[in-house]
């Protein structure tokens, strides 16, 4: 069934994971800034992870497809979507995530997120996907970690 533009709505036991990530990242009650910092720290591990194999310019179709996923929920998105041509473009990301109050921002940098996790599992499959983005599960980036990650951490290595 097409997606017609929607949210791809492949389900997997580790799309948690994501939002357990950035909060791994960012701890407790992060600003808006933390939240922008830790989100294209993310994106990038997801670039640096995909380059090798589909280049810099298939991460940046890949980005920007589920940017356009994410808009219909997060409209602020609709401009960085239209900004990505032949690179990811993380800096218009960034602009347009510390312009959201902190909540808002999460929850579209995990819209985003997700939405490019999932798409990486309909393309390659799970175990391909969690192999690739191993680093991406890696301890948290951040000097605050969440209070107790560990048990989602080590669901979301495997």
């Amino acid at each position: 069934e097409p997606d017609n533009g929607r949210r791809i709505s492949v389900q997997t036991p580790d799309s948690h994971c994501i939002d357990t990530l950035l909060a791994q990242r960012t701890g407790v009650g992060a600003d808006v800034e933390r939240i922008a910092d830790a989100s294209i720290a993310i994106l990038q591990e997801f670039d640096d992870a995909l380059a090798p194999i589909v280049g810099r310019r298939g991460v940046a179709m890949l980005y920007k497809r589920c940017i356009f996923l994410s808009s219909p929920a997060y409209p602020w998105l609709a401009g960085v979507h239209e900004s990505v041509h032949t690179a990811a473009d993380f800096p218009a990301f960034r602009s347009a995530l510390v312009q959201q109050d902190s909540a808002s921002a999460a929850a579209g940098s995990v819209a985003v997120l997700q939405n490019l996790y999932q798409l990486l599992i309909t393309l390659i499959g799970a175990p391909l996907t969690g192999r690739l983005l191993r680093a991406a599960w890696a301890a948290p980036a951040s000097d605050t970690p969440a209070e107790d990650p560990s048990p989602h951490e080590q669901h979301c290595e495997n």
